[in-house]
């Protein structure tokens, strides 16, 4: 709404309608169809609808090296260290989930070799081979001569 000077006034919002059940409900109608979110129906055979989607390998790729990236990065701060662990727990959850990603340790190698001096970023990084390895992402052969 504006005012004569051509300004914006704030309006109030329109009270909320009253529940279905204290409304007398005129003879032979119908009832009203439930809101956006409200009581999701099952599929006519019924069972639940399935999303069938499935993200290309380029965005499953995209997905596990930010995970990765973000917890190396957010190891250091004490204020971040929980968003560290969180995505250490994302990144074991979309490695169950995407057997089959492809995992750039380019940023991984540069991240653990500038961490010389900071014991956390180290950690994390222990941490995130650990759960490659605990997936079978990571094969390790003994160097034995």
């Amino acid at each position: 709404m504006k005012t004569e000077s051509g300004g914006a006034v704030a309006t109030q919002a329109a009270p909320a309608a009253a529940p279905a059940a204290a409304a007398p409900a005129a003879a032979g109608a119908t009832p009203a169809a439930p809101a956006a979110g409200e009581g999701a129906k099952p599929a006519e055979s019924g069972k639940p609808e399935v999303d069938d989607y499935k993200p290309n390998s380029t965005m499953i790729e995209m997905v596990v090296n930010f995970l990765m990236r973000v917890a190396l990065i957010t190891a250091e701060p004490k204020e971040t260290a929980a968003l560290s662990e969180r995505c250490v727990k994302l990144l074991d959850k979309a490695l169950g989930i995407w057997q089959g990603a492809v995992l750039k340790f380019q940023y991984f190698e540069k991240v653990i070799e500038k961490s010389e001096n900071h014991p956390a970023n180290l950690h994390m990084g222990l941490e995130i081979f650990n759960v490659l390895l605990e997936r079978q992402m990571v094969k390790v052969t003994p160097n034995i001569e």
